[in-house]
């Protein structure tokens, strides 16, 4: 199991949508990621 904090959640664009979904994980310089 990971942990990840430090990350936002945006409405992705349409035209770089590369899932049906149309939301977006952005990772700034803050995103720790923790197994």
């Amino acid at each position: 199991m990971y942990y990840v904090t430090s990350f936002d959640v945006t409405r992705c664009n349409q035209n770089f949508r590369l899932l049906d979904s149309s939301l977006l994980i952005r990772f700034s310089d803050a995103t720790a990621l923790e197994s």
